[in-house]
């Protein structure tokens, strides 16, 4: 699954800038976007706070007010600064602070006090800073740097010290500045600059195997040696990190080559990646890397096309698929990227639409997407 957290698309815009010696016209400012791709579905957020939402709906996590998928981008709603989806459902944080959530609910992952699931948004919380969606869990940082967590718990994904899952939102930790939630596990970066992890550790994804193997982890356990890191980002059985020098770190599963380290098995601890990389993204089991020179390279599973190579092979080296980038975000078994000429584009598996192309077609290279007006 992926994970997700959001990614700011520039999109050009089309501005009129005639002006007479008597009438100045106001410059409009040129739109910006934030996608968010997770499970089978995909969110495309403005600048000016209107959410679109695409894909799979059978849970409600479109936030439509039904449950029939869509495969074009559909106004879900105004106002909103961040979104996160996890398999089958979403997190939506307004710019009030208030925190509302859609979607599938079977293990409590809304956070609601049952497990009735919801096809609207619905309020959950407010002063809220920071979400992150798992598979079936839900990660919640406020402003005072508690967080909170909700929902699927078998494998101590929520850190909070057992394996129970919750219908409500519980207090996990403090002095949180940052918060990633992949299949069944969770990164914590602390304002101390620490790392930490929980949860399913099998596959080594917590990068804690020399000192605890690859047995699960119910609370946040420090990931030691790490410093100034700039992003995280957790995939269905693989963690990533990228440091602020711009060297990328991966550790957990490798079947498919998801790590870009030309091989196929699962690292323990972190192992280094690639230098010189502005940006990561992470699927369920494969991998975009942006690098500073603005070409994208993939690597992993790519049965559904996700790495958009051209074909359904996968990798176990970062490929280069594509230049002229500018962002990228990852679902399940799907791409999008927001090439430098302000397009967005697309590739992967799309069995509901979550491309946004119109059609339920899988594409193995990236095509252009259109973007709501």
């Amino acid at each position: 699954m992926k994970l997700k957290h959001i990614f700011i698309f520039s999109l050009l815009a089309v501005l009129s800038a005639c002006s007479s010696k008597e009438t100045n016209t106001p410059q409009q400012q040129p739109i910006t976007w934030k996608v968010v791709a997770g499970g089978s579905q995909s969110f495309l957020l403005s600048s000016d706070g209107k959410l679109y939402s695409v894909g799979y709906n059978y849970f409600g996590q479109l936030g439509l007010g039904d449950n029939a998928s869509r495969d074009r981008f559909t106004l879900v709603t105004n106002n909103v600064r961040m979104v996160t989806t996890g398999a089958s459902h979403s997190i939506i944080l307004k710019n009030d602070g208030k925190c509302y959530v859609a979607g599938n609910n079977d293990n409590g992952q809304l956070g609601l006090g049952d497990n009735l699931s919801r096809n609207t948004l619905t309020l959950v919380t407010d002063n809220v800073k920071m979400i992150a969606a798992g598979t079936y869990h839900s990660l919640i940082l406020k402003n005072d740097g508690k967080l909170y967590g909700a929902g699927y718990n078998t494998d101590g994904q929520l850190g909070l010290g057992d394996n129970l899952s919750r219908d409500t939102f519980a207090l996990v930790t403090e002095n949180v500045k940052m918060v990633v939630a992949g299949g069944l596990h969770s990164l914590v970066l602390k304002n101390d600059g620490k790392l930490y992890g929980a949860g399913f550790n099998m596959s080594g994804q917590l990068g804690l195997a020399s000192q605890y193997g690859n047995d699960n982890l119910y609370s946040f356990t420090l990931i030691p040696g790490f410093e100034n890191i700039d992003t995280l980002e957790a995939g269905g059985v693989h963690s990533l990190i990228l440091k602020s020098d711009e060297e990328l770190y991966g550790a957990g599963g490798n079947t498919y080559g998801q790590l870009g380290l030309g091989d196929n098995t699962n690292r323990g601890s972190f192992a280094l990646v690639m230098d010189s990389i502005k940006m990561i993204a992470a699927g369920d089991a494969f991998s975009l890397i942006l690098k500073n020179n603005d070409k994208l390279y993939a690597t992993g599973d790519n049965k559904f096309g996700e790495l958009g190579l051209g074909d359904n092979t996968s990798r176990n080296i970062p490929t280069l698929a594509v230049d002229n980038v500018e962002m990228i975000a990852t679902g399940n078994n799907h791409s999008l990227i927001l090439k430098k000429d302000g397009k967005l584009y697309a590739a992967g598996y799309n069995l509901y639409g979550q491309l946004g192309l119109g059609d339920e077609v899988n594409r193995s290279i990236f095509t252009e997407v259109p973007i709501p007006q």
